[in-house]
């Protein structure tokens, strides 16, 4: 029977305030599989009520992760443990959350507490609260709620609404919105998680991606709005302030980050220039004017007989932002009207804001923002084999990667420190990381400003390193970067080519400041040929597709945008592989096959590149969230159409490292492949192929690998991200290692230990070891080494002869066959509105001839 004890951490170890609990938990195939087998016990013999939320099951269809929520006291001396009982629970007869839903509004009720939600707007009619949009011309633009989903089943804890909708003026729409409403049984809470999108398309100048778009959306303010509120309020402008009553109108505007380097170029606007006002934040009231530095502010009112206290989460970190007072109206200002010039959406960015409102003052919703964290033991985790490469702590070793990996953490440039360096400030910048790797090569007089965007999944690197040492600063940078990840980094557009929609854009460009590219790589400031081979233009590629940290996010957290995002990049990339169906993408397919990066559509061939690999742990990823196994098989077929079971490995050239040096990151996705075919008890042909494939390099890598830095002579740049990027191969020969007998696998592992130690001991005295880059790297191949050596599966592939691992290779191809079939396929399945479309896509001429005539 399931037992599993839990460690609840607060932020402040004296706060008592929030009584709130939600976290999650993985369990091994075939243990769990209802819910309603689940309780969570206190101090030995006292039940707490708790939801439980089912987030994954395994193909048995057993529970792999659940989420748990419940209140309770949280004294620090509590004992707590979830454990599967024989006798099914029920819900507690008071404090459920019911909705009664009818034509025009939505009834939520709690203990205590209603609250009516309109279903034509995002409002909440008995708050006098409602979302407002404004355009340049601060016209109110007009919302339309599309679709409202919730659980109406009984809860214990919490119920969310998903509110859907968009924002027009006259036909056209201008943007869409998604708003979480999560109401709370016990508490009178309310979260309101809103995300604000510009759906439009990117207009492509030669692949340029710059602030000023003619398809970007310019408008003058968002704000939460209550209406009919008192004359006085109370304003606490900081946790370590006290409040203040403000009787009449006042303004609290945060219009910098207040840091030493608020006038960064990372604020440039569309014009090349920083704009913004003052430092930090300006209080306004009555005929007073008080500065500060960074404010964290909590209003309390009181509107239509209700007491409310509103906190806006990260205030500063997402300027510009403010909270003002005009009579008997009070604005949260998300994009507020104070700003000195428009706000500015890029085509298919969005961006989320979370709110915590409460109805009665002596709730601290605060601290429910600053969220209790739950630690579970990492020797529970490993042996549930819910995360990939997770080793149990007491196998991981504290060696110099290790040491390196914590510099993130305790160097003078550690990561957060890195956030002052560059401003990385602002509702577009935060959470992502200062790109400072870049710096090596800038020939610039001005600070560099570099994005990261997510290179090599540090957010899985940081949920990892929570997970080992419960220290949440990990945990906090990754729902930063998860955050920012989401919102600003993946390209939320359906009307783009194929190839971009929903794809996830690549860092910004090397040795070159992102100017007023956004995060989006390039932009025109910037100099053409700054670098061999530099395109200077382009949009998201298959190169640069992470979804693993997002997998974890969904599991560690629930949320279900990560989970959303994982599927529709899973998505996206497959799009950049196989094209979108139609006659015209065949033909170019058919002339791009002999190009660098992409699929060779005639032989029916991928590349073995690091941009497949990401292919192939996208679908695994896609997999795990849905539970679909069309991915994982699919993921197999990448696999067998990209390296032969009977490789010559030789044939392909590996010396030359700039060109092929990311083999190693698609033999990584394949051993990827296969521990999820073994946790899944999926031993078919499909995972021999992959296994004897892997094997055939391995074997070639332990003779023949040696660090990248040993011929400096045949490198572009022969920096020390060459010396972290070694740590693959070793990866690769320990995992190969679980299949080989006891002389091979001896080698292996000494080739295999011999590059490991030269990664650490390269790197521990290294200059730039705390650069961006290098520790992401180690963070992504952090516990491979350990997992490996506890979990030999010699026997698995032993009997791999007696299974089909027949090599593609031996198969005879006509290429102008197989060129004709493709078009004859393609050309059956489309149509002629379908091949218009990606004409219009394309060339920019074409689509503007089509609106002329339209015209």
């Amino acid at each position: 029977m399931l037992e599993v004890p839990f460690k609840i951490t607060k932020k402040n170890s004296t706060d008592e305030t929030n009584p709130y609990v939600c976290f999650s938990l993985p369990v091994g195939k075939g243990q769990l599989y209802s819910a309603d087998e689940l309780t969570v016990e206190r101090n030995q013999n006292e039940l707490v009520d708790a939801d439980f939320d089912v987030l994954a099951r395994w193909p048995d269809k057993s529970i792999k992760w659940f989420q748990c929520k419940f209140f309770d006291s949280l004294t620090n001396d509590s004992s707590y443990v979830v454990k599967q009982v024989t006798s099914k629970l029920t819900p507690s007869s008071t404090a459920v959350p019911v909705t009664i839903e009818s034509q025009d509004s939505i009834i939520v009720k709690t203990e205590g507490y209603q609250y009516q939600l309109n279903k034509n707007k995002l409002a909440i009619n008995n708050l006098s609260c409602s979302l407002e949009l404004n355009d340049q011309k601060a016209s109110k633009l007009v919302e339309k709620v599309t679709c409202i989903n919730y659980d109406n089943k009984i809860k214990r804890v919490s119920n969310t609404l998903k509110y859907e909708g968009r924002f027009t003026s006259g036909d056209i729409v201008v943007a869409e919105y998604d708003a979480d409403l999560t109401f709370f049984a016990k508490l009178p809470i309310i979260k309101l998680a809103l995300t604000l999108r510009n759906p439009k398309p990117m207009i492509h100048h030669g692949g340029k991606w710059d602030l000023g778009n003619e398809n970007s959306f310019l408008f003058n303010s968002l704000g939460l709005i209550f209406n009919q509120v008192d004359n006085t309020t109370t304003l606490r402008v900081s946790p370590s302030t006290s409040g203040v009553k403000q009787n009449g109108n006042f303004t609290l505007y945060q219009a910098s980050s207040g840091g030493e380097n608020w006038q960064s170029t990372n604020h440039v606007n569309a014009n090349n220039k920083v704009v913004l006002p003052f430092k930090g934040y300006q209080h306004k009231y009555n005929e007073t004017s008080q500065m500060g530095d960074r404010a964290a502010p909590t209003i309390a009112f009181k509107a239509s007989q209700n007491t409310i206290t509103v906190h806006l989460e990260d205030f500063w970190q997402n300027f510009p932002k403010a909270l003002s007072k005009n009579s008997d109206k009070l604005t949260i200002g998300l994009f507020p009207d104070e700003h000195i010039e428009p706000h500015e959406l890029l085509p298919g960015e969005q961006k989320t804001h979370t709110v915590w409102l409460s109805l009665e003052e002596s709730y601290n919703v605060e601290a429910f923002a600053n969220h209790n964290r739950v630690v579970i033991s990492p020797e529970y985790l490993s042996q549930t084999n819910a995360i990939p490469f997770f080793a149990t702590q007491e196998d991981v070793a504290q060696d110099n990667i290790d040491r390196l990996i914590q510099l993130g953490l305790t160097h003078e440039n550690n990561f957060f420190a890195k956030r002052e360096q560059i401003d990385e400030y602002g509702w577009r910048n935060f959470g992502d990381l200062y790109a400072d790797h870049e710096t090596l090569e800038y020939q610039g007089d001005e600070q560099l400003i570099s994005h990261y965007n997510n290179q090599y999944d540090p957010l899985y690197g940081f949920l990892r390193q929570y997970l080992y040492s419960g220290d949440s600063r990990w945990l906090t940078l990754a729902n930063d970067l998860a955050t920012h990840v989401k919102d600003i980094d993946i390209y939320h557009t359906n009307d783009d080519k194929a190839e971009y929609n929903n794809g996830l854009f690549w860092h910004t460009d090397h040795y070159l400041p992102a100017i007023t590219a956004g995060h989006r790589t390039y932009s025109k400031f910037q100099q053409a040929n700054a670098y061999q081979d530099h395109s200077a233009g382009g949009g998201p590629g298959g190169q640069h597709c992470y979804t693993t940290g997002l997998m974890l996010h969904y599991f560690l957290t629930g949320s279900s945008s990560s989970k959303s995002a994982v599927l529709k990049l899973a998505n996206w990339v497959s799009a950049f592989y196989e094209g979108d169906g139609t006659f015209l993408d065949a033909l170019l397919r058919i002339k791009q096959s002999n190009s660098i990066g992409n699929k060779n559509v005639i032989m029916d061939q991928y590349p073995l590149d690091r941009g497949t690999g990401h292919y192939v742990v996208a679908l695994i990823d896609a997999f795990e969230v849905s539970g679909e196994q069309s991915y994982l098989d699919k993921a197999g077929l990448v696999i067998k159409k990209t390296i032969f079971a009977d490789e010559k490995v030789a044939s392909r050239n590996l010396d030359n490292v700039e060109e092929t040096w990311f083999y190693t990151v698609f033999l990584q996705a394949v051993s990827r492949y296969l521990i999820t075919k073994e946790h899944n008890s999926q031993f078919d042909s499909a995972y021999h192929y992959a296994g004897k494939a892997l094997l055939t390099f391995a074997y070639w890598m332990g003779e023949n690998e040696k660090p990248y830095l040993d011929t400096p002579e045949i490198l572009e740049y022969p920096n020390h991200t060459w010396a972290a990027q070694d740590i693959r191969k070793a990866n690769v020969l320990y995992f190969a290692s679980r299949y080989l007998n006891e002389d091979k696998k001896e080698q292996a592992l000494a080739a295999a230990d011999k590059i490991y130690q030269y990664v650490g001991n390269t790197l521990i005295d290294e200059d730039t070891h705390y650069f961006t880059r290098i520790l992401s790297i180690l963070m992504q191949n952090h516990g491979v080494k350990e997992y490996s050596q506890d979990s030999y599966q010699n026997s698995k592939l032993l009997i791999q002869n007696k299974r089909d691992t027949k090599s593609l290779a031996a198969q005879p191809t006509n290429n102008k066959r197989n060129a004709l079939k493709l078009s004859i396929k393609r050309l059956a399945k489309s149509s002629l509105k379908k091949e218009v479309n990606w004409l219009r896509k394309r060339v920019s001429k074409f689509d503007k001839l089509l609106k002329t005539i339209a015209e």
